[in-house]
């Protein structure tokens, strides 16, 4: 499988797009995918992307070089405000999955997958039509890998310390004013200044002189998480980094440096979890600043932002829209065929997996020499269809029903590798199989599942597969869950 994204980035306009591209490509990687990063940007973007495979290129004037390279791409993820629709349009031509990340409905969308995260995103009316298909909502929001666990956040009774965090390059320069702003007002205050290596005024704003003041250089994301957590709250821009602070339950203080931040911030103002005081260049902005930082002096009112916060963003945003990519792709490419004898070795060791085991009704695992004698017989038997699953042309899993033709019934045995697990195929490849058992055996009236006590995802996955929970049972001494299905 080739994966590619293709984004933005740089001193001129942040960092965003390569942030939250890069927590996708994390979780690929998980998955033993690697990703490969085309980005419009200049050097300033390199330290970002160490350990990554990525080209620099400027993709929009160079369209023909761009669609050269990804003409054998089956995933393209495009992250960009800069394409104009044509791309799109081609994109969409070319690749077999294409997937592209908006934040306002820049246009209408060609043939892929659009996500949109955004608190407001349901709200925008999007043209909900096939081809085309929509990701939309905070539970898709993008977070970079550090903060999928977070603790819970300590809220003290009393203001200790604030974060100030304005991008990747803080092209407004909100930093120094906002830090002279406490200097002044709050000089008792602990501050944690993030400084980015995108800041063209860096050194101008180290120099300045406080009070319990912690410049925090080029954090990585987990300092950043660090940081945000200590925080009692953040002055912020209304971008990317709204949804970790939200993730650490950290009150916000907001403040837009981009038009394109505004609805943004509106948006998670209605939630109650930010504090918006309006743009960077609002002339009664400090004036707004320093009244919030008295409301905030109250633990309670911190303590509920925490709360909606945290309720808003899990963290499972970017393995939710992995896992939907994948799960496209593997039940376009899902291969369903009869077991041969050359099947036996995969088969053995997904036999022997320790999931495997642990949710069989026999948890012992068995030798090579048993397992072959057995797998020999299976495919001997009549009344057993054994089915196997490929995705090009790799052992992906494995059915088998055995058939009872006098009661005119079949039960079902399903398991699937490790890779394909997790991206709700289960009930795509009981419901593929069966079509399958239908043109083999045409009088089974019933398909029965037996599911060990405690085994709620398979339990889920017969569910979707349109079974019908019919009570407990014991099988070989264990518990189970009798799952029917009448109507195949």
């Amino acid at each position: 499988m080739k994966v590619a994204i293709l984004t933005e980035g740089g001193r001129d306009i942040g960092f965003g797009h390569i942030t939250r591209c890069i927590s996708l490509a994390d979780i690929f990687k998980e998955k033993g995918i690697d990703v490969h990063f085309i980005v419009n940007a200049d050097n300033s973007v390199r330290p970002i992307l160490k350990g990554k495979p990525y080209r620099l290129l400027n993709w929009l004037d160079r369209k023909t070089e761009l669609f050269k390279m990804i003409k054998d791409t089956d995933i393209l993820i495009v992250d960009s405000y800069l394409a104009e629709p044509g791309i799109y349009k081609r994109i969409s031509h070319l690749i077999k999955f294409p997937v592209f990340l908006d934040d306002n409905k820049r246009f209408r969308f060609p043939r892929g997958t659009v996500v949109n995260p955004a608190i407001y995103a349901k709200d925008l009316g999007y043209p909900v039509k096939a081809p085309t298909r929509y990701l939309l909502g905070p539970q898709y929001m993008y977070l970079r890998k550090e903060f999928g666990l977070v603790p819970r956040k300590r809220i003290r009774n009393n203001l200790k310390n604030v974060m100030v965090t304005f991008g990747g390059d803080d092209k407004r320069n909100m930093t120094p004013k906002v830090l002279k702003f406490l200097n002044a007002t709050y000089p008792n205050l602990e501050k944690n200044i993030i400084v980015n290596r995108g800041f063209a005024n860096a050194e101008g704003i180290k120099k300045i002189k406080g009070k319990n003041i912690k410049y925090v250089c080029n954090p990585t994301a987990k300092q950043m998480k660090d940081v945000m957590l200590f925080a009692d709250i953040a002055i912020t821009a209304c971008g990317q980094t709204l949804q970790e602070l939200a993730r650490t339950g950290t009150p916000c203080v907001g403040i837009s440096i981009a038009k394109n931040q505004i609805r943004n911030a509106r948006s998670w103002a209605k939630t109650g979890f930010l504090k918006y005081i309006g743009r960077y260049n609002n002339k009664h902005l400090f004036t707004r600043l320093g009244k919030t930082l008295r409301d905030l002096q109250s633990p309670r009112a911190r303590r509920q932002m925490a709360k909606i916060g945290r309720k808003l963003v899990d963290g499972k945003g970017s393995m939710r829209i992995t896992k939907d990519i994948l799960s496209d792709y593997y039940k376009i490419k899902l291969h369903i065929r009869r077991a041969v004898l050359n099947d036996s070795r995969d088969i053995f060791k997904l036999a022997n997996e320790n999931l495997v085991r642990k949710n069989s009704f026999k948890t012992e695992k068995f030798g090579w020499a048993h397992h072959l004698r057995w797998f020999k017989e299976k495919l001997k038997e009549h009344a057993c269809i054994f089915l196997v699953f490929e995705t090009d042309g790799k052992f992906a899993g494995q059915l088998r029903f055995n058939i009872d033709t006098t009661k005119k019934e079949a039960t079902i045995n399903l398991s699937l590798t490790e890779k394909m697990r997790g991206l709700k195929l289960s009930s795509f490849a009981i419901e593929e199989s069966i079509k399958e058992l239908k043109e083999i055996e045409k009088k089974i009236k019933i398909i029965k599942a037996y599911v060990k006590k405690g085994n709620t995802t398979s339990a889920r996955s017969f569910e979707r597969a349109h079974f019908i929970f019919y009570g407990n049972k014991s099988i070989n001494g264990e518990k189970a869950m009798l799952y029917v299905r009448k109507k195949i």
